[in-house]
């Protein structure tokens, strides 16, 4: 229940590195890529989350901006 709270306030939190690493290298970013889970956070998502909460998944889901798979 406190990561859906930190999720849905703070969505950025579960932010993928592709975007501020093709910056900081000069590269062009990927279109949505400020939208990017990081891979960890997916996991934790499909692994533990949606199998025993699905209701707290589909509410920050539901919520954010962020891309969850």
């Amino acid at each position: 229940m406190h990561l859906s709270y930190i999720f849905t306030l703070k969505g950025y939190y579960m932010s993928s590195d592709d975007y501020m690493s093709s910056l900081e290298c000069g590269i062009e970013p990927e279109d949505g890529s400020q939208y990017f889970v990081a891979p960890f956070v997916q996991d934790v998502f499909d692994n533990l989350i949606k199998v025993d909460r699905m209701d707290i998944y589909d509410e920050i889901k539901n919520n954010t901006y962020m891309n969850l798979g």
